[in-house]
């Protein structure tokens, strides 16, 4: 959530960077750095959002487990008796 928000706050300003960067040359080195966070925000999110979904994936997997696990566990008893 923090990466998401960070990028909404800075998404705006990029073009507005870009445009500055291209009419004042002598500003190009500070708007390119101001650019250049908004980039890395996104490619934090980017990240983030990846982690998010390997973990969902991971969950999802060991329910999946679980399940079959539960299920041999209920045949095993119905064996058993």
């Amino acid at each position: 959530q923090a990466a998401e928000s960070r990028v909404k706050n800075l998404e705006p300003t990029e073009s507005l960077w870009n445009l500055v960067g291209a009419i004042v040359p002598v500003l190009g080195g500070f708007t390119q750095s101001e650019v250049q966070k908004v980039n890395r925000a996104r490619t934090e999110l980017d990240r983030a959002r990846e982690k998010y979904e390997t973990k969902q994936a991971q969950v999802s997997e060991l329910r999946e487990k679980y399940a079959t696990a539960k299920d041999h566990r209920k045949d095993a008893a119905k064996l058993r008796d």
